[in-house]
């Protein structure tokens, strides 16, 4: 078992081979941060101040407005219909071999993960799948990581 992140804001997991490598050797891989350290919550906007005790506080104020920014694109491009929360869940079940590692704060947090996990995951040659991967190359690749 390995753990790396990997979310639709950071795909260098799948992008470098590690997944594939890992699938081929019956490696579990974890997937941290599925979530994009809360901004694919969509709790984050452009601007947002972390508290001092927040490691996220340590963060350029550029970093999480390109972040925020990045997480508004992506909503926009997938629809109003298809919370990123669930999205984001789904994306990481559509890649063999992966097991997505969010964290709930609360029961609604938990409903919404739930949610994305019965849904299933995405198609890998549908649309959504399509729009998330194009993204990641053409516009999030290089984002600052976390």
């Amino acid at each position: 078992m390995i753990e790396v992140i990997c979310n639709l804001l950071d795909q260098r997991a799948l992008d470098s081979g590690l997944i594939s490598e890992c699938l081929e050797r019956n490696i579990t891989v974890l997937a941290r941060l599925p979530l994009c350290a809360g901004f694919l919550s969509g709790a984050y906007r452009s601007g947002h101040r972390f508290g001092p005790g927040d490691r996220r506080a340590r963060w350029s104020h550029d970093q999480v407005s390109r972040w925020a920014g990045a997480t508004e694109d992506l909503g926009r491009a997938l629809g109003e219909d298809r919370p990123l929360v669930q999205m984001a869940i789904r994306f990481l079940l559509a890649c063999p071999g992966v097991v997505p590692i969010p964290g709930a704060k609360s029961r609604a947090q938990f409903e919404d993960l739930m949610t994305a996990a019965r849904a299933g995951p995405l198609d890998q040659d549908g649309d959504d799948f399509g729009i998330v991967r194009r993204m990641w190359h053409e516009r999030f690749r290089m984002l600052p990581p976390g």
